[in-house]
Parts: structure tokens; sequence; C-alpha cells
């Protein structure tokens, strides 16, 4: 398999998709049932093939390495150190996989990187200026921390009563729809509060962090400061409003910790032996690193930047609208 086979390099050799992006949903298909079927269960779609795995390791970790829910009741330092050590070695193995497979031992070579430079090691903008090494301290001393502390607060909220509970065997329907409505959430959570991440002020002294990963890598999902981390998992507040499960609260924030990090790969493809391939990263928001002022919305909520007017799909008009934007801006 040949990254030629779906696109090709421009004069500065980016390489750029034959065809342009499309909001998702795409708007006229959102009534077309046949649309909609394999919105969700093509390859790739709504469940496949990212939600599904996410959905199965959630349960994994809920079932096999979350405590019981009355020993939330009160703070105690091994369950909570037992789950910030948990989401650390999940989001090490897990990310590892896609570093190790495409940068360290290169597997594919140049092959669906979307921008051809290496990851940066000699820039000032970067802890002990080594991109690789400033991503991993943020994760690692921010992200995880912060992501943990979310969980570990909302359980003990929830075994204490604080927060409206159900059970799957009273509400398996009402349990089933939070459940695939969960990336949906997600989504547009993330889109709004990246509009206001964008804001002179907290882009200053928050998000331009995470954007100085203008050509990211694996690490760059969850490099972010701490004010962004607290902002990124905050979407979990929702289930101070409606009942919930426990399990919920934690495929939420899971959710939210684990699916930058493909995204932000640097790849738009990963591909395997016998021409088997995954999709990798987003090129929507690659398009948003690359530009700044576009593409804030992600994976199932792309419509909204339609709407808002800040959608860039590739074209050369869409990035001519997006730098006439900027500098206005400035």
């Amino acid at each position: 398999m040949n990254e030629k086979d779906f696109g090709y390099r421009d004069e500065k050799g980016f390489w750029i998709p034959n065809e342009l992006l499309l909001p998702k949903p795409v708007l006229k298909d959102i009534f077309n049932l046949n649309k909609i079927f394999k919105n969700i269960f093509g390859f790739p779609g709504y469940l496949f093939p990212y939600n599904i795995l996410w959905a199965v390791m959630a349960l994994l970790i809920w079932f096999y390495f979350t405590p019981d829910i009355n020993t939330m009741k009160n703070f105690n330092l091994d369950w909570c150190l037992f789950i910030y050590v948990r989401n650390a070695v999940i989001i090490f193995l897990y990310t590892s996989f896609f570093h190790l497979y495409l940068y360290v031992f290169r597997l594919q070579d140049n092959n669906f990187k979307y921008n051809l430079s290496p990851l940066e090691n000699r820039s000032s903008k970067f802890i002990f200026k080594n991109q690789f090494i400033d991503n991993l301290i943020w994760t690692f001393l921010s992200a995880v921390p912060i992501w943990s502390a979310y969980e570990i607060t909302f359980f003990w909220m929830f075994a204490n009563g604080y927060i409206m509970s159900i059970n799957f065997g009273s509400n398996p329907i009402y349990f089933i729809i939070l459940f695939l409505l969960i990336p949906i959430f997600h989504s547009i959570h993330f889109y709004f509060t990246h509009r206001l991440l964008h804001t002179k002020i907290l882009y200053k002294i928050a998000h331009k962090i995470h954007h100085h990963n203008n050509n990211p890598g694996p690490w760059s999902g969850l490099s972010m400061h701490p004010i962004e981390h607290i902002i990124y998992f905050s979407g979990v507040f929702i289930y101070l409003l409606i009942p919930t499960h426990p399990f919920l609260i934690l495929y939420y924030i899971f959710y939210a910790g684990i699916t930058p990090n493909a995204g932000h790969s640097g790849y738009d493809k990963i591909i395997f032996k016998n021409r088997k391939w995954l999709p990798c990263g987003d090129y929507m928001h690659y398009l948003h690193h690359k530009y700044f002022e576009c593409n804030y919305s992600s994976g199932n909520t792309t419509f909204l930047d339609y709407i808002f007017g800040t959608f860039h799909d590739g074209s050369d008009i869409s990035t001519k609208k997006t730098l006439d934007r900027m500098r206005k801006k400035v």
C-alpha cells in the first residue's frame, strides 16, 4: 500500500489526501437511512475501528482494574494511587505502540506522514529543547494526574450519593443510549472549550503549549498546560446534571484521555502486512495544528466548524480564508 493511492505531496513535501474533507455528519445525509447505517457500522465509521476498541478497553478496565465503588466512599491513598498508576500504564502502553511503530522503528518510513520533518530536538520552545521529552512531561506530570483526579473525585461523589444513579438492569436502554452518545458529548464539549482556549488570554497562558507541536506526534495528544487539562476533562460535569452509572463516568474520562494520541500521530494511516491498514491521524485536526485558526472540532461533530465558518476542507481556498482570518486576529 502506498500513499500515492490516496493522496499526493505538494511542492513542500506535505502529504494531502485526494478528497476534500466533508463535515461530519454530512448535513444532507442526516435523513438518509442507508448513509446513517453506513456511517455508524462502516469502516472507518462511528463504531469501527476506534470507538469500539476504546469501549472494549473501558469495559476491561471497569471489570478488572477499577476498585469496588463501595471502597471509594472515603479518600484513601491505596485506591487513589492505584487509579493514577493504572491510567499512567494505560496511556504509556497505548501511545508507545504508535510512537515505536511510526517513529522509533519507522516500520512504514514516511508513508502517509503529513509532514516529512522529524520531531523537533533543538527547539527552545520545548522543555530540554526536545519535543518528545516535553510531550512526556506534560502527559505524565499534568494530564494523567488531572485525568485521575477527575475520576477519583467523581467516583467518590457517586459512592456518597452526590450524583444521581442508575443501574443497567433497571435502565438498559437509557444506559446504552448514554454509552453510545459519549463520543458525541465529548466532541461537542471539545469544540466549545477549544474555541475558548483560542481566546487571547487562555491561548497565551495555556493553549500555546499544545500548539508548540505544529508537527505533532503521538505523545503530543495530551501535551497541554494544566489549565487546559482542567478544561479539557471538564466535560464529565455533565453527570452532575443527569442520572448515570459509575462505568459511564469512567468511560467518559477514559475516552477523553485515550482519543487524542492516535489522532496526533502525524500519519494518516498505519500500515500492516498484506495491505492491512487502519486510519491513524486526524487530517482535519492536523490542519488545525498547521494553520491554528480553523477546525476547532474533531471526530463526530465537525459540522460545528462548518456552521460557525471555521471549517478547513484542505483546499487552497480554505487555506486563504484561514490565513486572512489569522491576519485580522493579529
